[in-house]
């Protein structure tokens, strides 16, 4: 019987969420993030849908793997970033892989549209931005999808909790 009921709550919900969508960009050009040596491209997070994976397609030659971070945040309509450390979304002491030319799975996070996904490197430091990417997924029952601002604590796809948070470690896709 337990069973049962469980499957059917991942089939439901398997039928809520849509394929996932990617938007990607190439090398910007002086969108400096607050000083020309970080630039940035923003990915806009429509309503109802889930930020799943973030991807950076960046190469940075003659730097050890351990350099290869770029910064990832998340903010609000009506929310600025101001400085790097704003809104991020990874706590980087906690980091061990390179986070560059990896999928990166976020679902953990919680990130839910509307919202903008910021991702940024330092280009006049060695960085040659190829690529950076976020994929996200829609959800067509509305009321399944939690308060923007929130983050969401799933287990197995059905939410457990809701809670404010930032900084969560990465987890790399396989």
């Amino acid at each position: 019987m337990r069973l049962a009921i469980l499957l059917s709550v991942f089939t439901v919900f398997g039928y809520c969420w849509g394929e996932g969508t990617r938007q990607c960009a190439d090398a910007p050009v002086e969108h400096f993030s607050f000083n020309s040596d970080w630039y940035y491209a923003d990915f806009q997070i429509p309503e109802y849908a889930q930020v799943v994976s973030l991807y950076g397609g960046f190469d940075r030659p003659g730097y050890i793997p351990a350099h290869y971070d770029y910064i990832a945040q998340y903010y609000l309509p009506g929310q600025t970033i101001t400085i790097l450390d704003d809104f991020q979304l990874f706590n980087y002491d906690q980091i061990d892989d390179p986070l560059y030319n990896r999928e990166y799975d976020v679902r953990n996070l919680g990130l839910f549209g509307m919202g903008t996904v910021r991702l940024s490197v330092p280009i006049t430091h060695g960085v040659i931005w190829n690529e950076a990417c976020v994929t996200f997924e829609t959800n067509s029952d509305p009321s399944a999808v939690p308060e923007p601002g929130t983050l969401a604590l799933f287990a197995a796809g059905i939410p457990l909790a809701i809670f404010a948070a930032r900084r969560i470690k990465a987890h790399a896709i396989g």
